[in-house]
């Protein structure tokens, strides 16, 4: 902590909201607007619960879902003086779910197949993949795109969020195709890794003490980008393995809906 942590911390005393925010001990959401002073919050929390309250071999676990973001964190959190160490994670949700989920837990559960070593599925697989499911659909390019296909994949994700989504029968049958086909290779690609994460999370209590055990706090910046299967992962550690939960994030702007993040994620 220096001179523009407390400089900073003396600022949001002067907002009543985002002083209850940052003082708060249990699960709080923190909804605003651009330039309102929410990430600064954020950052000023992960400090001082990396330096008061997460003590070694505990981390601290700061996530966002783009990895613009999570520069911006790392650059407020490098202002603030803090380095983060080997038992921090500062990343994209993704980063989190492949290097805590899926990589030290993924082989234990062999119900799920996933296959090893891990792969992330390159551009022209997934162009094939497409091509593929469009020929057994029967239909052109216009009718369905692999961004319906992977919004819908994430969003018929099962789960305690109340929300439901759905985009058309068409893309519906082309997402289990699509996802079929995938499955059938020796890759993963973004999707499949989450929804494996999530339902690994939702399955196994196993899962969830390790990741209680190494990540008492869970924060999150921008959380209504995240999506429906990030939204059950989050569901998941705060409700059924007792991690705090500390997100930010603006109802009216999602700017990766394309990616199944919806703002109604925040009431569920």
């Amino acid at each position: 902590m220096n001179n523009q942590f407390f400089h900073d911390l003396d600022l949001i005393k002067g907002d009543t909201q985002q002083w209850q925010a940052y003082e708060s001990e249990t699960n709080t959401v923190v909804i605003a607007g651009p330039g309102s002073g929410k990430t600064r919050v954020l950052a000023l929390k992960a400090v001082t619960l990396a330096r008061v309250s997460i003590h070694s071999p505990q981390g601290l676990a700061l996530i966002s879902y783009s990895r613009e973001t999570v520069r911006e964190l790392k650059k407020r959190l490098k202002l603030y003086n803090y380095t983060p160490g080997n038992r921090d994670f500062i990343g994209t949700i993704h980063s989190f779910s492949l290097l805590h989920v899926i990589k030290p837990f993924g082989h234990l559960f062999p119900e799920y197949g996933i296959k090893y070593p891990l792969k992330l599925l390159p551009d022209e697989v997934e162009q094939q993949i497409y091509n593929a499911t469009l020929a057994e659909l029967g239909v052109e390019r216009k009718y369905v795109s692999t961004a319906e296909i992977n919004k819908q994949r994430t969003l018929s994700r099962a789960g305690k969020s109340g929300v439901k989504i759905f985009l058309s029968d068409l893309v519906a049958r082309a997402a289990i195709i699509f996802e079929k086909k995938v499955l059938e290779t020796e890759y993963l690609d973004y999707t499949a890794l989450i929804n494996f994460s999530a339902q690994m999370i939702q399955d196994q209590e196993f899962v969830r003490r390790s990741l209680r055990s190494r990540f008492p706090w869970l924060l999150i910046d921008e959380y209504q980008d995240l999506g429906k299967s990030l939204h059950e992962i989050v569901l998941e550690l705060t409700l059924n393995a007792g991690i705090k939960l500390f997100a930010v994030g603006d109802m009216n702007q999602s700017i990766y809906g394309f990616t199944g993040g919806y703002p109604a994620f925040w009431k569920n």
